[in-house]
């Protein structure tokens, strides 16, 4: 979780092990002024439909999702005026609003840096999220808890899934997006952390992540059962076809070097595994980082694009514009479930770092409210 640049805003931690996390204690705030705003003068439009700035948090304010009926938005942010340096819970409307915040205040949080990551919000009002645990200092996450709870009460919850883990012999440290497909199954993206030097003589280090497989996930009454999706290793984000009853991913190259490189591939594969199939894919080099689907369409950001994607018709288009500069990149994007609205983390160049903020634009799908 701290300020250096990378593709999750990843905490910084230590060695890896598994704790027993304690349920969490309710904690929660209110902050004023996150109003639907139009872009300031200084940023480049997003889309030709002017989208909102939900988000004008001077930290970051990533990983989206629409709660069931399509009402609130779910996200976790960063404070930098938090001494802890924690990664809390947050909801707003999603038209935009106030910004209603769930962290962990207790004494003892204060000599270890928590990060709620990846919040889901289900059918029946439940809530999944990803608590991960470090000292403060440390690059890596040492523990890290799925957790189930519910929209009313986020930081009442019990434990789903200890992390690090292996399910299958698919080895992963984080959790990426996390899906509802009724009230009792879920599928996640399974990730691996690690730490690099950003040059090969510099000193400066950075978190990187590598999609490890998308896990199926059986909740129960005592806990929950897990399996990996033959066909999707290496998947880093997804969604589900609109008959829900195909998966549709994107993938991290296992290999820098190796070819073909899956990296600008979009695919799709049925529910329970396959071999996967390639519907959509940009020029080599162009990295897809996430998507989600819009009706039948699936949204899919690049760098310095959202790009709408119309698998059955094999047609794509553009729906964002350029970025704000070099450093400035899309990431996590999420759709309303009746797919009239998107939600994306952008990001902004700061010196010595960067910020993170959450747009909303319309998604280009036709019957769509204005």
């Amino acid at each position: 979780m701290g300020s250096r640049p990378a593709r999750r805003g990843a905490l910084r931690k230590g060695p890896r092990r598994i704790p027993a996390l304690a349920l969490l204690i309710a904690a929660c705030g209110h902050s004023e002024s996150y109003k639907v705003t139009a872009i300031p003068d200084n940023d480049l439009p997003l889309s030709t439909d002017a989208p909102s700035r939900l988000t004008f948090d001077p930290g970051m304010d990533r990983f989206p999702s629409h709660s069931s009926d399509g009402t609130t938005l779910w996200y976790s942010f960063q404070s930098p005026i938090r001494q802890d340096g924690d990664r809390c819970l947050a909801r707003i409307p999603a038209a935009g609003g106030t910004r209603t915040e769930f962290c962990l205040d207790a004494i003892e949080g204060l000599t270890r840096r928590d990060a709620f990551d990846m919040p889901s919000p289900g059918p029946g009002g439940q809530l999944i999220y990803v608590r991960y645990a470090s000292d403060i200092g440390a690059f890596l996450p040492d523990s890290g808890t799925i957790l189930l709870a519910t929209e009313a009460n986020p930081m009442v919850a019990r434990p789903l899934l200890r992390l690090p883990t292996a399910i299958d012999g698919i080895g992963f440290t984080y959790t990426g997006r996390i899906r509802w497909l009724t009230p009792d199954h879920i599928v996640f993206v399974g990730e691996d952390m690690s730490v690099r030097r950003i040059c090969g003589s510099c000193a400066t280090k950075d978190t990187i992540y590598r999609g490890a497989g998308l896990i199926d996930g059986r909740i129960t009454a005592t806990g929950a059962t897990f399996a990996f999706i033959p066909g999707t290793l290496f998947a880093s984000d997804f969604d589900f076809s609109s008959g829900r009853d195909s998966l549709y991913f994107t993938a991290t190259d296992d290999d820098p070097v190796a070819l073909p490189r899956r990296g600008h591939v979009l695919f799709a594969i049925p529910l329970a595994g396959g071999v996967p199939r390639v519907v959509f894919a940009t020029v080599p080099g162009d990295t897809l980082y996430s998507v989600a689907r819009t009706t039948t369409r699936f949204a899919v950001t690049t760098k310095s694009q959202i790009i709408s994607v119309d698998p059955a018709a094999g047609t794509s288009f553009t729906l964002a514009g350029p970025t704000y500069g070099n450093a400035s990149k899309f990431g996590l994007a999420s759709a309303s479930p009746d797919g009239c609205r998107l939600t994306a983390e952008f990001r902004f160049p700061l010196v010595p770092t960067y910020t993170t903020d959450l747009f909303r634009f319309p998604s280009g799908v036709s019957g769509c409210p204005p």
